[in-house]
């Protein structure tokens, strides 16, 4: 390189300026780099977590394999308990409600009756024929 006392002042400028971009990074390599360290850091993550999972579906399917016998059979009775469980369960509560539903329906039977209730409200006004007596209910036969 050249003696910079040597060269013209608007040289020595030109020499320095490019040493110095060289030396820095430029905008576009910044933005670069700020896009990229998190795009990398995600592909390598979702990298490993791949890899993990694939070890971990080889280690199940050789347990699975090994202790097949076993789990189908066990994994059938506990689904059959939990179902067999739910279905008393929700038996039990239909026919609570169904003895709730006769229940009331059998009290209100009891209460009153439909003959009661029309004499009843005949009854009620003032200046009827009803008041003078009670009301006797005839049943003719055809």
């Amino acid at each position: 390189m050249a003696d910079l006392d040597s060269l013209p002042p608007y040289q020595e400028l030109e020499i320095q300026s490019q040493y110095h971009e060289r030396a820095g990074l430029s905008n576009s390599q910044i933005i670069a780099l700020i896009t990229l360290l998190p795009t990398g850091g995600t592909l390598l993550l979702s990298g490993l977590i791949f890899a993990a999972t694939m070890v971990g579906l080889a280690v199940a399917t050789l347990l699975f394999l090994i202790f097949s016998p076993v789990l189908v059979p066990a994994a059938a009775v506990v689904g059959l308990a939990a179902t067999g469980f739910a279905t008393s369960q929700t038996l039990g509560v239909t026919g609570l409600s169904s003895f709730s539903c006769a229940w009331d329906y059998l009290r209100r039977a009891l209460e009153s009756s439909p003959l009661r209730d029309v004499a009843d409200r005949m009854g009620k006004g003032k200046g009827h024929a009803l008041e003078d007596g009670p009301v006797h209910i005839v049943q003719f036969e055809t």
